[in-house]
């Protein structure tokens, strides 16, 4: 267990290099079965086994880290600081800030040249406060023509990393919305 949570940590953190799928499940598969070999064999020490064991779980937790956040990654077609027409469904209930009505949203379609294309990605949105926007709920399907910006990392040494903190919840991207840049599909 400690060697998984060990990989899963050094992929989060990007402390290592990226892993072929393949390969490393190949290098997982014969670690664990010559692990398993050694162990039967009784001139060889403790050690040994268990030592190749552990790699191959820690091989484990960093491809698993990795598969999992490109799974989750923003898709190619979303162009970052330019406006574009979008649709999404909101998968948290939205939360009233003073002046906004904040949503985490589920990026469905994107509008790409005249035609719709699938996407995926999750975004944070800020909307204007107003009637429309404090009846908004969790499941509704909205119609955005935004501009989707990434999220800043901290300027000042030891502030709270809000990028790594939405990052953990795969929110790569975030907006404002005024009144005139979204209406509810469904």
């Amino acid at each position: 267990l400690i060697a998984f949570i060990v990989g899963i940590l050094l992929a989060f953190y990007n402390l290592v290099v990226p892993l072929n799928p393949v390969i490393a499940l190949i290098c997982i598969l014969i670690g664990i079965s010559l692990g398993i070999f050694l162990q039967k064999i009784e001139n060889i020490p403790g050690w040994i086994p268990a030592f190749v064991l552990i790699i191959s779980i820690l091989l484990a937790g960093i491809l698993y880290t990795q598969i999992y956040i490109k799974h989750h990654e923003v898709a190619d077609n979303i162009c970052c600081n330019t406006t574009q027409t979008f649709t999404a469904t909101i998968c948290e209930a939205p939360i009233e800030k003073s002046n906004s009505v904040k949503l985490i949203v589920n990026i469905n379609d994107i509008q790409v040249d005249s035609a719709w294309q699938p996407s995926k990605g999750k975004a944070l949105l800020y909307l204007a406060k107003d009637s429309l926007a404090l009846q908004t709920k969790y499941g509704d399907k909205l119609l955005i023509a935004a501009k989707l910006n990434t999220i800043d990392a901290p300027k000042n040494p030891h502030e709270f990393n809000y990028q790594r903190h939405l990052k953990v919840k795969n929110i790569y991207l975030q907006s404002y919305c005024n009144s005139t840049q979204w209406t509810t599909l469904d």
